[in-house]
């Protein structure tokens, strides 16, 4: 049994794809049409996930006054990181 997902005004649904991640919005205007977004990965995996959030999710980011999410990149692992 398959359901279809229903999205409402607000939400953000991100899926990550083959070259990068997709987000699905309803269209401000008219809800009955989706917006979609696609950042591909040519920039990274990982930057492309960071600006997905950033453009999608800033309200929740952590800002002069308010605490929120923090979102960093690294090219090192940590064991590489802890090593310096």
């Amino acid at each position: 049994m398959s359901k279809m997902i229903e999205l409402r005004e607000g939400d953000v649904l991100i899926r990550h794809v083959r070259n990068g991640w997709e987000v699905l919005t309803p269209n401000e205007v008219d809800p009955e049409y989706i917006d979609t977004w696609v950042y591909d990965d040519t920039v990274g995996i990982h930057k492309a996930l960071q600006q997905l959030l950033w453009d999608h999710l800033s309200a929740w980011f952590q800002s002069k006054h308010h605490g929120g999410l923090v979102v960093d990149v690294s090219d090192k692992g940590r064991e590489e990181e802890e090593d310096e």
